[in-house]
């Protein structure tokens, strides 16, 4: 925790997190020294510098206004994700650093991204340090590693902690920073607490578990005494005294107590590491062979005491404990086992990588646009040279002008490059296209919307404004390259933080440059669909703002129905499905592209980063990102085969009772950034509950 005086002003920037790739929550208190007899507006600024170049390539701005009478403002100023390097704060009033204070207070942030892609970012409630030796040793078990002779780069890497503790009155507000969090671990008491005395930072402490997040609470006893109350507190309805919840909590797997995480099998491959400068680092094979003769010490009952089951698209832990700290070294191998590496790791969950290539990017371009029209342009200038040489020569020899050829060749090409601008502006146009790719959860009953979505950008003129998106809304730049890795990093961004959402206000989005976002949103919701009684039948409306191409619905009775084309706000009959529905039905086409390669460019310090890098990602194991891993993507790939699966007969989608999943024109929870921008080959699939299991619905032979 930093404090600076200065300008009648005493301001507070609390750093305390872990390394992450999400979005890095810094919270900031500014407290005047003197009574505000006057509105002040100040800006905040966090100036981050991601190579050499002595100027900062990145600036998170957001504004704070002092009010007269104020005594105290808190506020929460987040980096937006992958942001890494060397940081800096200032306070600005009136376009000015504030009269007092140095124009860039230091403020080490330790934004490290060499911790990669397979240590686990695990954040703890609580109200004092925690002991988070047992979890490192989990995380790190079996690694004989002499670091002696390492480069720096090597024992940045094995001396990261990825782990954080923050008291319960200090969590944020905002789900989206949560975001660079893969585990969070709180007490049920501390969760009953937070939810009577900060129903906000309840809010976004569950809609970040519904969107991916794991949600580690302990002390629900050895017997699931209080599982009701945690089920309460998540908004599960009780069902006959709570035994059919119950059953949906599923014990560990006692087969995979002692599999190894993927930390460990990372460190395996440093066996044949190498990395540059430098000689490769010994392997202590004496301690190594000798810790492979002592046999694994045995679960203890009490390590095997959790259950877990989905909430949403996340996935939340009961643990009968008190409390999961200390804990010991099978116990944590045990519990990120059940988890998985698919939703332990950052990057596997969302499917994208900020620290690595992403060579899946080129599969997902805005068709038509962006891409040279090679023959077209070989035609023209076969032409063009057969017109300015022979034939230009030709015209002015019969003429007896040959001396204007000093003109005429010049001119001839200044009038083809003319031309071939104006053709591919032409072709190309002026707008902003967008290509979409998304996949919506609606949980109506109770009144809950997550939306992900794929964003793929080609703008003739970048927006003059930038891209605008809610605050409620998780934007991740999917770029083929790391930034620190090109010639990204030498391009200055500028990102605000406004009482309307996150401004992406310049250097997000180049002219005639393809561009991509992956977002992911949660929020209130009232849409959805309804299905009502009209005249003897059933029918189906449509709730969802835009027109549904094809639904299937199951009832709370388990029978399947189906209707298509139906207008936002119209409505069709329900028929009942007969015989089997196709299992690309619902299924958005493969996506397959060009996979380039890139020259790494001269010894530097990004060159250096991309071998390292490389260096790690070439090893015997690896934990690549890719989109068959998301969440979300893999409800795309087989919209029904992850939460939904498909039923055994093949006849149709597995739903839940009282389920339904819908192909739409749009998602209306997508945001595209742009208000100007339009939509091309976007593919957009709703998945939801129009009706509580329980509650009152349409059953039997009556219709749905």
């Amino acid at each position: 925790m930093d404090q600076v005086v200065g300008g009648n002003l005493r301001i507070t920037f609390d750093t305390l997190w872990m390394p992450a790739m999400g979005y890095r929550p810094i919270r900031v208190q500014v407290v005047p020294l003197v009574p505000v007899t006057a509105p002040r507006v100040l800006t905040l600024e966090a100036m981050v510098e991601m190579s050499d170049a002595g100027s900062p390539e990145l600036v998170a701005a957001q504004r704070v206004e002092l009010l007269p009478g104020t005594t105290q403002v808190e506020t929460t100023l987040s980096l937006p994700p992958g942001t890494t390097g060397r940081c800096s704060l200032r306070v600005v009033e009136d376009g000015q650093p504030v009269p007092g204070l140095a124009p860039r207070t230091p403020v080490p942030l330790d934004i490290e991204i060499y911790a990669g892609d397979v240590f686990p970012r695990v954040l703890a409630v609580s109200a004092s340090p925690l002991d988070f030796g047992e979890l490192d040793k989990a995380l790190r078990a079996g690694v004989k590693l002499d670091q002696s002779n390492a480069p720096w780069e090597l024992r940045t890497f094995l001396g990261t902690r990825t782990f954080a503790w923050r008291p319960r009155v200090q969590l944020p507000r905002r789900w989206i920073d949560y975001s660079g969090a893969d585990v969070v671990c709180i007490a049920l008491d501390d969760l009953s607490r937070l939810r009577a005395e900060d129903g906000e930072a309840f809010r976004a402490l569950l809609d970040w578990t519904g969107a991916g997040g794991n949600l580690v609470v302990s002390g629900v006893g050895a017997q699931q005494q209080r599982l009701d109350v945690l089920q309460s507190l998540l908004g599960m309805k009780q069902l006959e005294d709570g035994q059919r919840q119950r059953t949906q909590w599923r014990p560990p797997d006692p087969k995979i107590w002692n599999e190894k995480l993927p930390t460990q099998r990372f460190f395996e491959t440093y066996r044949d590491f190498e990395i540059l400068p430098g000689p490769p680092p010994r392997i202590n094979e004496a301690e190594a062979a000798a810790a492979a003769k002592v046999p694994p010490p045995q679960p203890s009952a009490e390590d095997g005491l959790f259950w877990r089951r989905p909430y949403h698209w996340g996935m939340v832990v009961a643990v009968g404990p008190q409390t999961v700290w200390p804990g010991t070294q099978i116990g944590w191998r045990w519990m990120l086992n059940a988890l998985g590496p698919e939703r332990l790791l950052w990057d596997r969950r969302h499917g994208v990588s900020v620290i690595e290539d992403n060579a899946e990017f080129w599969n997902f371009l805005v068709p038509g646009v962006g891409v040279a029209p090679v023959v077209t342009f070989e035609v023209l200038i076969t032409l063009f040279v057969l017109a300015v040489g022979p034939v230009n020569y030709f015209l002015l020899r019969r003429a007896r002008r040959l001396h204007l050829m000093v003109v005429t060749v010049p001119a001839s090409a200044a009038l083809a490059t003319a031309l071939l601008l104006a053709f591919g502006l032409v072709s190309d146009g002026l707008a902003t296209r967008v290509r979409v790719r998304s996949v919506t959860y609606l949980d109506q009953p109770q009144g809950r919307a997550l939306c992900w979505a794929r964003l793929s950008y080609f703008a003739g003129m970048a927006p003059r404004g930038g891209l605008r998106f809610p605050a409620d809304t998780m934007v991740i730049p999917y770029l083929p390259v790391p930034r620190i890795a090109s010639d990204m990093a030498s391009r200055s961004q500028l990102f605000e933080w406004g009482t309307d959402g996150q401004w992406l206000r310049s250097g997000w989005i180049a002219s005639r440059t393809p561009t991509q976002f992956l977002t992911l949103r949660t929020r209130p919701t009232t849409l959805g669909v309804e299905v009502v009684s009209a005249g003897g039948t059933w029918e189906v409306r449509n709730r969802l703002g835009a027109r549904i191409q094809s639904l299937i619905l199951r009832n709370t009775q388990g029978q399947y129905f189906r209707a298509a084309d139906i207008e936002p706000g119209g409505a069709r009959p329900l028929e009942p499905v007969e015989g089997p529905i196709r299992p690309d039905e619902f299924r958005p086409p493969s996506l397959v592209g060009p996979t380039p390669s890139y020259w790494s460019g001269p010894l530097g310090r990004r060159s250096r980063y991309r071998a390292y890098r490389w260096r790690i990602a070439t090893g015997v194991w690896q934990a690549k990102s890719e989109s068959r891993t998301s969440l979300a993507e893999s409800r795309l790939a087989g919209p029904v085969t992850q939460s939904y699966q498909w039923a055994s007969d093949s006849k149709s989608p597995g739903l839940e009772p009282g389920g339904y999943v819908a192909l739409v024109d749009r998602s209306p929870e997508v945001e595209l950034g742009v208000a100007s921008a339009r939509e091309v080959a976007g593919f957009h699939l709703v998945l939801g509950r129009y009706a509580d299991p329980e509650g009152t619905s349409p059953r039997g032979s009556d219709g749905p």
